[in-house]
């Protein structure tokens, strides 16, 4: 599970579910999910339209402008 939130999220799934005498492994998989599925959907919604969106002039304005204060950083 990657970062400190999966984490603690799963460990409260096990404690609500311990709680309602339900199995600590459904409230862990249930808790964990409800935190990484939005950002799995959102991933898989937005992917079809990437490569349309990449060629947007508005797009490429604004990564260059967001991008040219932080490169005297990288160097």
């Amino acid at each position: 599970m990657p970062g400190p939130l999966f984490n603690f999220s799963t460990y409260l799934g096990c404690i609500i579910a311990i709680k309602f005498k339900y199995p600590f492994i459904l409230g862990a998989v249930l808790a964990w999910f409800g935190l990484f599925a939005p950002g799995v959907m959102l991933m898989f919604g937005v992917l079809p339209f990437w490569k349309r969106f990449r060629t947007w002039n508005f797009y490429r304005r604004g990564l260059t402008v967001r991008a040219r204060p932080t490169m005297p950083h990288a160097v």
